[in-house]
C-alpha cells in the first residue's frame, strides 16, 4: 500500500530541489543548478542594472523585474507583469534546460520565457546572464553563446540603450512598449508605443485602438515632431533602420555614464529621461504629447495646429472650413476642404511650402527613397491624386520622396520644424496673400 505524503512535505521537497549549489549575490550569471529567490539577485558586471524581486508601493504582490541600481524604484522590465506572486515568494530557474521559469512557493509556474526548440541540440548548455545594457539573455554555451531568449525582445514600458522598437519583416515579430496599468500595478495598461510600418515609418502612441500621438516620420536625422533630438545628439547616437529585413528605432549612449530610457508612463505620456548624478534624479529631455496640438488630428484634415494660440487651428492655403458654423464654434474636428479644385495639369497646378511644421500622418504615404527631390516634385505634379510631397531624407541637400495621396492630417507648427512640405494647389491660390492670417505659412 502506498503512503500519501503530506502536502507540506511535497512543497518542502520542491523548494529543496531548486536550492542553489553555489551562489553569489554579486554575479551576473545563473546556471541550471542555481535559482534566484527573494533577497537574491543578478547584477550586471558594470553595476548599473539589477534583476530580482520587487513589490510596488501599497501592495503585497511580488514581481520579477530589472531596475537601475542608482534608482531602485525605476523598474525597466517585468517578467510576470500580468500574473503577480500574491502573498508568496518566487523562485526563478532554468526549466528543463530550455527556458526560464518562475514559480511561486507552492510550485505553481506563474511565468515562463519562450524557447526556441529548433536551436536546442545535443550540446545544449544554457546559462542566464544580465548584461551591461540591462538585457536578460538566455544563451547556449554549447553553441557559441547563441541567444535563445532575451528580455529586449519583450519590453514592458521602457526602451533602453541597445534595444530596438520595430518589426522584423522576415518573422513578423514586433517589439512594442506598453504602459503599466497604474503606478503600483505593472500589468499591461491601455497605452502602446509602436512603429507604424506602413507608408513612411513613424512611431505611434496608441490609446487602445485610437491614435493619441505620433512622432512624425523619420527624416534621416530625427522624427519630424521631435526636433529636440538634435539638441542632445552629443549624448546619444540614434539608430533608425529601414531595409528588407527590418524597420526599427533605437539609440546608443555615447558615454557609459549616461543613463537614459524612453519611458511610456501609465498616464499615456512618452518621456526621454536622463539620470542626473549630481541631483540624484531623472531629468525630462522630451515628452509627448505635451500640448493640445500633439493630440492626433485635433484640427481635422487639411489644417494646421498652432500651439498656445488663441485660435489653435487654421486651414492651410487653398482650403476652407468644411463646416464654417462648427469652425466658428471652435469645433475643428471636421477639418477643411479644397476651395478651388485642382486642374490636374502642370499649367494649372503649383506648390507652396509649409515651413516649420511636423509632417502629416504618413501611414498611407508613398515612398521612393532612391529618387531626387526634383523628380519627386515632377511625379507629384503629374499625379492628380498627389496632394503634397517632401524629401524622405533631409541630410545634405535632401533626397528621396514622400507623397501624400489621400489627405493631410495632423500637421503642427513646431519650433525648428521642417521647411519642406510642398502642398499642391490650383495656381490662382498662390497669388493670394494669407500672411496676415497665417503668419507661420509662406
Amino acid at each position: 500500500m502506498k503512503t500519501k505524503l503530506p502536502k507540506q512535505f511535497i512543497i518542502a521537497l520542491f523548494i529543496l530541489a531548486y536550492l542553489p549549489v553555489t551562489w553569489s549575490t554579486n554575479t551576473n550569471t545563473l546556471f541550471p543548478n542555481q535559482n534566484i529567490t527573494e533577497g537574491q539577485s543578478l547584477i550586471s558586471s558594470n553595476g548599473i542594472f539589477e534583476l530580482g524581486f520587487f513589490r510596488p508601493d501599497s501592495t503585497t504582490d511580488s514581481f520579477l523585474g530589472i531596475w537601475f541600481r542608482v534608482s531602485s524604484d525605476t523598474i525597466v522590465w517585468v517578467a510576470n507583469r500580468d500574473n503577480p506572486l500574491k502573498n508568496t515568494s518566487g523562485i526563478l530557474n532554468i526549466h528543463n534546460n530550455r527556458s526560464l521559469a518562475l514559480y511561486d512557493s507552492s510550485g505553481r509556474m506563474v511565468w515562463s520565457s519562450s524557447s526556441n526548440a529548433t536551436s536546442i541540440t545535443n550540446d545544449f548548455s544554457p546559462f542566464l546572464q544580465l548584461n551591461d545594457l540591462g538585457n536578460l539573455i538566455l544563451k547556449n554555451q554549447g553553441s557559441n553563446n547563441t541567444i535563445i531568449w532575451q528580455s529586449f525582445d519583450y519590453p514592458t514600458n521602457s526602451l533602453l540603450a541597445g534595444m530596438k522598437l520595430g518589426k522584423n519583416w522576415k518573422t513578423g515579430f514586433e517589439t512594442v512598449l506598453s504602459s503599466w496599468k497604474s503606478s503600483s500595478d505593472p500589468a499591461e495598461g491601455k497605452y502602446k508605443y509602436k512603429m507604424d510600418t506602413e507608408g513612411a515609418p513613424e512611431i505611434i502612441l496608441w490609446d487602445r485602438d485610437q491614435i493619441r500621438f505620433r512622432t512624425g516620420m523619420w527624416n534621416g536625422l530625427y522624427f519630424s515632431e521631435t526636433t529636440q533630438m538634435l539638441s542632445y545628439r552629443d549624448m546619444f547616437t540614434f539608430l533608425f533602420v529601414w531595409n528588407q529585413d527590418e524597420v526599427s528605432y533605437g539609440f546608443e549612449a555615447k558615454s557609459s555614464s549616461t543613463l537614459s530610457r524612453v519611458y511610456l508612463n501609465e498616464a499615456g505620456i512618452m518621456q526621454r529621461l536622463v539620470w542626473d548624478q549630481d541631483q540624484q534624479t531623472w531629468n525630462e529631455f522630451w515628452a509627448g504629447p505635451k500640448d493640445e496640438c500633439d493630440y492626433y488630428a485635433k484640427c481635422g484634415a487639411f489644417s494646421i495646429c498652432q500651439p498656445n494660440s488663441v485660435t489653435a487651428c487654421n486651414c492651410i492655403r487653398g482650403f476652407e472650413p468644411e463646416t464654417p458654423t462648427e469652425w466658428y464654434m471652435r469645433d475643428y474636428s471636421g477639418g477643411c476642404k479644397r476651395r478651388t479644385p485642382l486642374g490636374c495639369t502642370a499649367n494649372s497646378d503649383g506648390f507652396y511650402v509649409l515651413k516649420g511644421v511636423k509632417l502629416p500622418d504618413s501611414h498611407n504615404a508613398t515612398v521612393a527613397a532612391n529618387i531626387s527631390v526634383e523628380e519627386c516634385r515632377i511625379r507629384c505634379l503629374k499625379n492628380c491624386s498627389c496632394l503634397a510631397y517632401a524629401p524622405s531624407n533631409i541630410t545634405g541637400k535632401g533626397s528621396g520622396c514622400v507623397m501624400w495621396n489621400i489627405s493631410l492630417v495632423d500637421i503642427k507648427h513646431v519650433n525648428g520644424g521642417l521647411d519642406n512640405l510642398h502642398v499642391k494647389v490650383f495656381k490662382s491660390e498662390l497669388g493670394i496673400n494669407y500672411l496676415a492670417l497665417f503668419y507661420f505659412l509662406l
